[in-house]
């Protein structure tokens, strides 16, 4: 931002402007013409939510969600996604509509956070056409219906959400409301996995390793899952002490296949405790990651 043009916001903010207090606040997030300063960004942001701006209740509700710069508060983030939520907002729609599921500063309630989602997606949120997708698909509020599952992902996919492409890449490689298409849904967790999705990271290394859409390379599979357990990612750190237990894309290293097991297994994959125990006396062999 251009130095007068950061000055007149600032003038404006403090003059009471709504809109240039919540830019002013995400300022003071990205860094952009002024130190990054969490404490700074959520005054300005709590200023202008006060005045009812639903950017700004948004963004102060994932403050109180995640304990930024404030004492965690998930009721109060929840009233400010309702609030923002209630007058349009599709992001707040979107994340109203994942607390109902989750029971996050309110009780659980998986018919409302379906509703939420629809509005969400009508209005063209990619995070909320991905969590709608997933309803349809699990019966969350709704009727099982993977056909609309495979829409709404698509629907998310085009838009270029990692999310979404993960998930429209799991409808073609298994089938799930769709004719199966091993190379498409290859090609759709490269695009996932570039992004940075762990999920997608984890699938495509899959992929590689057992040749789905595409020609079987182990030592790419290798750089994939070490990506994805990079992340955290559990079946991506399983799979990456698999490779260094089998010497699949990487010389053979069983302390470094117990330490990503440990660490897989300290998130409940029950694969990577199973072979944890079973370490020392066995050489267990990769199995393919579960494709939903």
């Amino acid at each position: 931002m251009e130095i007068s043009d950061l000055l007149d916001t600032i003038k404006k903010a403090e003059n009471g402007d709504k809109e240039s207090q919540y830019v002013l606040g995400s300022l003071f997030i990205d860094g952009n013409g002024v130190p990054k300063d969490e404490k700074k960004a959520f005054e300005w942001f709590k200023k202008s939510s006060d005045q009812g701006y639903s950017l700004a209740q948004h963004n102060l509700g994932i403050f109180y969600e995640e304990g930024i710069a404030t004492d965690k508060d998930e009721k109060k983030a929840f009233e400010l996604y309702k609030k923002a939520a209630e007058q349009g907002n599709e992001t707040a729609q979107c994340s109203l509509g994942q607390s109902y599921l989750m029971g996050t500063g309110t009780a659980v309630d998986e018919d409302k956070s379906f509703e939420w989602f629809k509005k969400s997606s009508e209005q063209g949120c990619s995070i909320g056409q991905l969590n709608l997708g997933f309803c349809y698909e699990m019966g969350l509020g709704t009727f099982i219906d993977h056909k609309k599952a495979f829409e709404w992902y698509k629907k998310s996919s085009d838009q270029g959400d990692m999310d979404g492409q993960f998930s429209l890449g799991r409808c073609y490689e298994t089938g799930i409301g769709t004719s199966i298409d091993e190379k498409l849904a290859f090609y759709l967790y490269k695009l996932s996995a570039e992004q940075g999705s762990c999920l997608g990271q984890c699938h495509l290394g899959n992929c590689y390793l057992e040749g789905i859409g595409t020609s079987i390379d182990e030592n790419v599979a290798f750089l994939w899952f070490n990506k994805s357990a990079e992340q955290g990612e559990e079946e991506g750190q399983y799979n990456l002490g698999m490779c260094y237990d089998n010497g699949a894309g990487t010389p053979v290293d069983h302390k470094l296949a117990l330490e990503w097991f440990k660490k897989s297994a300290a998130q409940g994959n029950v694969d990577a405790k199973k072979g944890s125990i079973v370490f020392e006396s066995s050489s267990p062999t990769i199995v393919a990651i579960p494709s939903s």
